[in-house]
């Protein structure tokens, strides 16, 4: 009898969920591109996704958002083997040519926030200097004045890693930012 239930809970849960799971997974968007507009996306850390990254062996599932466009959703990657080592460079190969530096102006809009009644924009101004990202938030006002932030800017190893610790900024912090922004 119990051999007969458990084929039941088989048949009737687990093969439908299983079918589902694999349907559902093949329709999701592949790569780092956003779906809607080509852009390239962040990745956003999402234990459950990790988790079920760790037991699928050949996919990988990462939460994304574009700054573009604002899409925000699951993509999958192919799972590498560890890339081995970059071999030690020797004298006579060149240097890579650093990345590109960006001059101050260039800002990413990342949200939107409403403060005292007002819609605010929150930017990001990122440029590369002396070996390293910086960035620095900028305040846009609903008549498009903006105003900087005076607190500290944000470094990183790349643009991404700006951009990463600017979006794990809560609200009330920003918030509490432009607050002292506007005051000075």
């Amino acid at each position: 009898m119990s051999l007969l239930v458990a084929l039941y809970l088989l048949l009737v849960i687990a093969l439908p969920l299983a079918l589902s799971l694999g349907v559902s997974c093949r329709t999701l968007p592949e790569g780092n591109a956003c779906p809607l507009c080509r852009a390239e996306t962040i990745r956003i850390r999402s234990r459950c996704l990790d988790w079920a990254s760790a037991v699928l062996p050949r996919i990988t599932l990462h939460r994304r958002w574009c700054v573009t466009c604002g899409w925000e959703g699951v993509c999958k990657a192919r799972a590498t083997a560890p890339a081995a080592p970059p071999p030690a460079p020797t004298p006579a190969s060149p240097r890579p040519a650093p990345p590109p530096v960006h001059q101050r102006g260039e800002a990413v809009e990342l949200r939107r926030l409403e403060v005292d009644g007002c819609a605010w924009r929150v930017l990001v101004e990122c440029w590369y200097e002396a070996g390293q990202w910086h960035g620095r938030l900028l305040f846009a006002a609903p008549s498009g004045q903006l105003w900087p932030d005076p607190a500290r800017t944000f470094t990183g190893r790349s643009r991404r890693d700006v951009l990463d610790q600017v979006l794990a900024l809560p609200d009330r912090l920003l918030a509490g930012r432009l607050r002292e922004a506007i005051s000075d």
